[in-house]
């Protein structure tokens, strides 16, 4: 799943290293961990508009605004454990049919759940630095995203699943 605002944010952190070849390292150290807040509220931020998505399926509009509104403080985290939980919510099946599809997808899930502990660290623990490079906080997007295609495939293609 490509998300434009971070794609842009990326492209520009990248334009912006490369005009400076002989910047700080701290310089890009900053550059990485503002990029791991975005990504981290931007995969929020998707979360939220694929369960709102989900519910629209129901062409019922006032549904559709119910879970708008509660699916604010539904997603707190956005940990693959807290993702299938979220999903456990929909129904064990819903649960089973991600782990499935993560299953072999090692690397992904670890380059996503890296993405959330490094944006964790910045955020919570004072004085903490990432230690992602910006390089690899790039590789982790591109491959960490992964994990939101699985749960959008999963919940809207969910109408199929029995007893769903």
């Amino acid at each position: 799943m490509r998300l434009e605002r971070i794609e842009q944010a990326i492209v520009t952190c990248q334009n912006h290293l490369s005009k400076n070849p002989a910047i700080e390292p701290e310089i890009e150290a900053f550059l990485t961990e503002y990029l791991l807040i975005l990504i981290c509220a931007e995969f929020e931020a998707e979360v939220k508009k694929i369960i709102v998505k989900r519910s629209s399926l129901a062409n019922d509009p006032i549904l559709t605004k119910f879970v708008d509104s509660f699916s604010q403080g539904l997603v707190r985290s956005i940990q693959i454990s807290e993702l299938e939980g979220l999903l456990n919510k929909f129904g064990a099946e819903y649960k089973k049919k991600f782990q499935e599809r993560l299953n072999d997808k090692e690397e992904n899930k670890t380059r996503f759940s890296s993405i959330i502990a490094n944006r964790h660290k910045v955020a919570h623990k004072a004085g903490t630095k990432s230690q992602m490079t910006l390089p690899e906080l790039i590789e982790s997007y591109n491959k960490g995203n992964i994990v939101l295609d699985i749960l959008s495939q999963v919940i809207l293609e969910s109408m199929s699943f029995k007893n769903a």
